[in-house]
């Protein structure tokens, strides 16, 4: 196991992945709960997260704007203080403010969403990537679990303010890490861009399948957790559910090992 663990960028891919899962998680698995709990009607909030995802994928460019200039350090730093509002927002009254909310909300993953995949091809070796997106999927796991129990006290509690701190101290660690590994990525070129997207759109490929299928694990992904709230209709034992899914999610993930893709010569 210690070659996933030799390179120092691997080490703080693994603790990025960890904190930014611990800060995510409140809008990620609770926010749509919240928002319902604290009396935003369905429609409304069914409304609000299509058209982010519509934004999100409109000004998904800035990513690349902004870190070929700045590094992607600096997309992440940007991307998580707007998520941070974003948690001011769902504890503070999001239905106020429905425009800033949707602002907010909407660019982090255009900003920070590419980080990913930017920083694993630039530092994971072929033969590492099957066990180190294990890792780092256990890493995820590990910082959703704990964090499930810390928002859950928060919310019980009612002490929004320290939970909030958390949150921020999360993303701000996150960030730190990541400037770990920061780097500029290269521009790519507006005419591999076209060729990439037609290639992607009219081609007959898988391309169309992948992408659909990614946007109904998100929809998925966001809206199950308000099912499972719809049907229990209680705040702790919605978390308890949540909790131990997590955890039954790292059991599984530590048993099941991809093999590593052979070494090219």
């Amino acid at each position: 196991m210690k070659e996933y663990f030799y390179k120092t960028q691997y080490k703080w891919l693994y603790l990025t992945k960890f904190f930014f899962a611990f800060g995510n998680s409140f809008i990620d698995i609770f926010g749509v709960v919240l928002l319902y709990k604290n009396g935003m009607p369905l429609y409304l909030i069914l409304l609000l997260y299509g058209l982010r995802f519509g934004i999100m994928g409109l000004c998904s460019p800035l990513f690349l704007k902004i870190a070929s200039k700045h590094g992607i350090a600096s997309c992440a730093g940007l991307a998580n203080l707007l998520r941070i509002a974003g948690v001011y927002l769902i504890q503070n009254g999001a239905q106020e403010n429905l425009f800033l909310f949707l602002i907010v909300m909407s660019l982090p993953g255009a900003l920070s969403n590419p980080i990913e995949d930017a920083v694993s091809s630039q530092y994971v070796e072929t033969q590492h990537r099957g066990r180190y997106n294990s890792m780092r999927n256990i890493a995820r796991i590990c910082g959703q679990a704990l964090a499930s129990v810390v928002v859950a006290w928060g919310i019980v509690s009612e002490n929004n303010t320290l939970l909030l701190l958390f949150i921020a101290i999360a993303f701000l660690l996150d960030y730190l890490c990541t400037a770990m590994v920061d780097y500029k990525p290269q521009v790519m070129d507006s005419k591999v861009f076209k060729e990439t997207i037609n290639h992607i759109f009219k081609s007959e490929n898988h391309y169309q399948t992948i992408y659909a299928l990614r946007t109904s694990h998100i929809i998925e992904r966001l809206f199950l957790p308000l099912y499972v709230y719809l049907v229990l209709q209680d705040f702790v034992a919605f978390t308890l559910v949540i909790t131990v899914s997590l955890f039954i999610q790292i059991v599984t993930v530590t048993f099941i090992r991809k093999n590593d893709r052979p070494k090219y010569k």
